[in-house]
């Protein structure tokens, strides 16, 4: 059978011009360019997902062109129900929730009713292209009620799902009132994969402890249908961002870097706009490390990049604006003319930007206060070929398993974050290399070809047990 990936978004976005011409362009974010490479390797794979708002009379010409130019499978839904579904169910109940936030979480009727019609709206678009015996691999927390809809449609269809995002505690998953259905969902899978062993135990205990049902080493066997539960950390493309420094572009970006932070020491960090990704506190604790360390000052500047993300959801409107009012502060209060200490960028940035970033910054400072793997901290290293610099890490952040031999701190702990960025600082080179060598080759190893293939094989070997 052929391989089917779904996820929220299609790796290609689709505007409508006003001229009414219809336009294609490569989505951003992480989860397309992880998947990017396997629906390449797959011949006959195709993608399912939603393209983004398109009017009725251009349905069809985009579904073709997206069948035949990029093995893509649309899911139209409209406007309305994209608000409920996605701004609503999706990122003001499962996101927050999931990430151990229960006080930013909503529960309302209305947006779990819309999270089922989009979920029921993307099995029916699946079950277009899909056979007999084919693979679905689902993809995160949009879609987690997909491998019911799909196995009582399609009972030979091999359903893998991945939760790209953490799994949280019993206590604090059952707040939601829907928490049972969601579980009994995810449970006609035959594979579901987490980041890491802390997200498979939480699952394993949700579905003891809320359903009654025991596992024998991650199997869970209940009404004839059996599921896996294993951990597959997710890699990043090592040598795109190995290779990176050679780049022209990437080198002409290197050069503006040189020249703007002449003499001056870099601390860097990159995050979506975020309550999860510790940015006011990274900003609090530079602000501490200038006035506990006034030798830092004029010598240290601090490059905060924040990618838009979410704006019309009114939580992330007002951290906008704290993160505005912060930076803003610290650098009247300390700048002078010559120097800012924070460089503040709200924007996204090119590969090569990104990049030449990584490349030249003396810390990377990543520390969420919960995050499901974070490729940040592992992009960073990646772009370090020559293993000098240093990686501050929350613990909180899923990477932190890979990453023992970074500088790990607890992002709420101030007193933690300024102690491990003033010894970054000073950290002798030989110690930079001998601590970022081993995590290289680790992610060089682990990369995500070889994390989508563990997948790929543990759902072939759990397909053969269920024929057994």
């Amino acid at each position: 059978g052929k391989l089917i990936l779904v996820s929220n978004r299609l790796p290609v976005h689709v505007d409508i011009k006003s001229d009414n011409t219809v336009q294609f362009r490569s989505s951003a974010g992480g989860l397309a360019t992880a998947l990017n490479g396997f629906h390449k390797d797959h011949s006959g794979s195709l993608w399912v997902g939603w393209p983004g708002v398109i009017p009725p009379e251009h349905r069809e010409e985009v579904k073709n062109r997206l069948l035949t130019e990029y093995g893509c499978y649309p899911v139209f839904l409209e406007e309305d129900l994209v608000e409920k579904f996605y701004d609503g169910f999706s990122n003001n109940t499962l996101w927050p929730l999931f990430h151990s936030f229960p006080a930013y979480t909503r529960y309302l009727d209305s947006e779990w009713e819309a999270y089922k019609e989009a979920n029921e709206m993307f099995a029916k678009a699946i079950l277009e292209v899909a056979s007999s015996g084919d693979c679905v691999w689902i993809h995160d927390f949009h879609i987690m009620l997909l491998p019911k809809i799909l196995r009582e449609a399609m009972s030979d269809l091999v359903i893998g799902f991945f939760l790209h995002i953490p799994f949280p505690s019993y206590d604090i998953f059952r707040l939601m009132p829907w928490a049972s259905e969601i579980t009994e969902a995810l449970l006609r899978s035959d594979l579901v994969g987490f980041h890491t062993y802390d997200y498979v135990q939480n699952f394993l205990a949700v579905v003891r402890r809320s359903l009654g049902i025991d596992n024998n080493l991650g199997v869970i066997v209940r009404d004839q249908l059996v599921c896996h539960v294993d951990v597959f950390p997710i890699g990043i493309d090592f040598n795109k961002f190995n290779l990176a420094t050679e780049h022209p572009a990437t080198q002409v970006e290197m050069e503006k870097i040189k020249k703007r932070h002449d003499g001056q020491k870099i601390i860097f960090a990159v995050s979506r706009l975020d309550y999860t990704k510790g940015i006011i506190e990274s900003l609090h604790a530079f602000e501490t490390l200038l006035v506990t360390q006034p030798q830092y000052q004029k010598k240290v500047v601090f490059v905060l990049v924040v990618v838009p993300s979410r704006e019309r959801v009114k939580r992330y409107a007002s951290l906008k604006k704290e993160i505005d009012e912060s930076v803003g502060r610290i650098n009247s209060k300390y700048g002078s003319f010559e120097w800012h200490p924070v460089l503040y960028l709200f924007q996204s940035l090119t590969f090569a930007e990104l990049t030449a970033y990584y490349s030249r910054a003396d810390v990377g400072l990543v520390i969420p206060s919960r995050d499901g793997m974070n490729l940040v901290a592992k992009e960073y290293l990646a772009t370090k070929k020559d293993a000098a610099g240093v990686l501050v890490l929350s613990e909180m952040a899923g990477s932190a398993k890979e990453l023992q031999e970074a500088l790990l701190v607890n992002p709420n702990s101030k007193r933690e974050v300024v102690e491990a960025l003033d010894y970054a600082l000073t950290m002798p080179l030989e110690e930079q290399t001998r601590r970022n060598e081993p995590m290289r080759s680790r992610l060089e190893e682990y990369d995500t070809t070889r994390w989508g293939n563990s997948f790929l094989d543990r759902l072939d070997k759990a397909r053969d047990a269920r024929k057994e």
